[in-house]
Formats: C-alpha cells, structure tokens, sequence
C-alpha cells in the first residue's frame, strides 16, 4: 500500500467529492472510472426539473470543479452536485449543455490529477470522442 493514501470520511449526505477521492489515493481518475462518473453525472442532470427557475423552487448549479461533485456512498451522485452547499462561485444551471461542458472540463482535470505538466495521458477512441460531443453541445 503506497504511503500516499489519506483516507476521508463521509458527510453528512454520506458522500465524498471527487477530490477527496482523488485526494486519497493521489492519483488521476482511472477510465473507466471517468466513464462511470459520466453516466451517474448525467442520470442525475436528467432528473433534475427544467427550467429550474421554479418560483419557490431552489436554484440549481453548474458544478465546474472536482469539489462540486458529490458521490454518494452507493455510487450516484448526490443531488448537492447541483446545489451549492457551501456557497461557491457557481453558475446557475441554465442549460444542461453547459452543465455537460463543464462535465468535460472536470473530467478533463479528474484524469489528469497528479500528473506532472510535461507528462500527457492518452485516451481510448470512445473516450476522445466523448469528449469530442460534450464540447460540440
């Protein structure tokens, strides 16, 4: 076991943020990993009612760092993802596709966690053109 790891413990909602669970293990998101969070990520965009300018309604947010996005103890995201819980600067979630630019994004930095700026990570096919899609929305 490599002397790095710094283990972290649940919230409150019982869930981690990805960089906490990057964080523990210092190490970048694994594929298939990245693909597992983008499948969670977009159920959990998908439930979420739109517009989201409900009067009364709480307002829903971008998330756009590691920190923003909550996994829950079984796996799912946590509907915090899309609150702001601790106050952020976040934008309000206006468009899903912006959401999933951002998504992007956050994989983009997840899978390169660590890495040292000379070092470049290659990508499966599928994976490029994921990301090929998300940033064509």
């Amino acid at each position: 076991m490599s002397n790095d790891f710094v283990p972290s413990k649940l919230d409150g909602r019982a869930s981690l943020t990805v960089h906490q669970i990057l964080s523990s293990f210092s190490a970048p998101l694994k594929e298939e990993h990245a693909w597992a969070l983008t499948y969670q990520f977009v159920v959990g965009l998908r439930g979420l009612p739109f517009p989201t300018t409900h009067s009364g309604a709480a307002p829903y947010f971008i998330p756009n760092e590691c920190k923003h996005i909550y996994i829950r103890e079984d796996g799912h995201i946590h509907q915090a993802t899309f609150s702001n819980p601790l106050g952020y600067k976040r934008d309000l979630l206006m468009s899903k596709n912006k959401c999933l630019l951002e998504l992007g994004l956050i994989l983009f930095s997840a899978l390169d966690f660590g890495l040292k700026d000379e070092e470049e990570r290659s990508f499966s096919r599928e994976l490029e053109d994921l990301f090929n899609l998300i940033n064509s929305g």
